[in-house]
């Protein structure tokens, strides 16, 4: 039986933040109301990586869904344990939480409906820079550009096709960063959202954006629980925090967790996601 309702974020995640019915806080910016609901009805949509064409190639039905499911089942109990040994005060994490949780994290990063938008934009804008150039339809066709009249799921399937190929790359370059672990100390819960993996450059110039997930100076972020969050950051630019690197910390100023609680609001597609109906962050962004 096919699958209709395929989240772009997985359920076993969103459960971290639910209450003992399932039930989440969810933020909408675009009616900018709060309400509660279950993880059931979020981070998801009717058939959103099914392509008739796709499944013929693979000789499978809902090659996409089932490549992402198959992810899930993998992850969900080394995510469970990991969660576990956070929260014990004597564990400290190995190089192999990386490589366990890595694979997890690409395909989160670009399964998304937010991936769907900036892939989508991506190529537009890359057609229009090469038709500006001067190059003609057949250089174009050459670059794999056929027109400018291009399918947004079908440019995000795509995209999620050829990132299956080079996803050990975007592993490696994950890995390689600095991974801290933060126990949230205080009385607000850590958000989470439809597009959970956040970055922020810290090198921004008008030449470059540094915002790639191993550009110089990026800072990486993905809530684990409304109590638990990891941030990665390239080795090169906090060299300073290189000896922190597999540490478990604490985070006790409701001002770093606001800021990581912005990033999710800001980068967010559409909706966030908390355990408490605590939203007057969002408010204050004007969001």
């Amino acid at each position: 039986m096919k699958v209709k309702r395929q989240h772009y974020v997985p359920r076993f995640y969103l459960n971290y933040f639910a209450d003992n019915k399932n039930q989440v806080w969810v933020y909408d910016k675009e009616i900018r109301k709060a309400f509660q609901t279950s993880i059931i009805n979020i981070a998801c949509e009717g058939y959103f990586y099914d392509d008739v064409n796709i499944d013929k190639v693979y000789d499978t039905d809902q090659y996409i869904e089932k490549y992402y499911a198959e992810i899930e089942t993998e992850t969900a109990p080394i995510y469970s344990e990991l969660i576990s040994q956070l929260l014990d005060v004597n564990y400290t994490p190995q190089q192999e939480v990386k490589e366990n949780l890595s694979r997890f994290l690409v395909s989160q990063i670009e399964r998304t409906n937010r991936f769907r938008e900036e892939s989508y934009q991506f190529t537009l804008d890359m057609y229009k820079e090469f038709k500006e150039k001067g190059f003609t339809k057949e250089q174009l066709k050459q670059f794999g550009f056929e027109d400018e009249n291009y399918d947004k799921k079908q440019v995000h399937l795509e995209s999620i096709l050829a990132g299956i190929e080079m996803d050990d790359t975007l592993m490696e370059i994950l890995s390689d960063h600095i991974w801290m672990f933060f126990k949230n100390e205080t009385t607000q819960c850590f958000y989470t959202s439809d597009h959970p993996v956040v970055k922020k450059s810290n090198l921004n110039n008008d030449l470059i954006s540094n915002d790639g997930y191993g550009s110089p100076g990026i800072e990486i972020a993905f809530p684990l629980t409304p109590k638990l969050i990891l941030l990665m950051f390239d080795r090169e630019y906090f060299y300073e925090q290189s000896e922190r690197d597999c540490h478990v910390l604490n985070m006790n100023s409701i001002e770093n967790v606001d800021y990581y609680n912005s990033m999710q609001a800001a980068f967010s597609q559409r909706q966030i996601y908390s355990y408490s109906n605590k939203f007057e962050l969002i408010n204050e962004m004007g969001l």
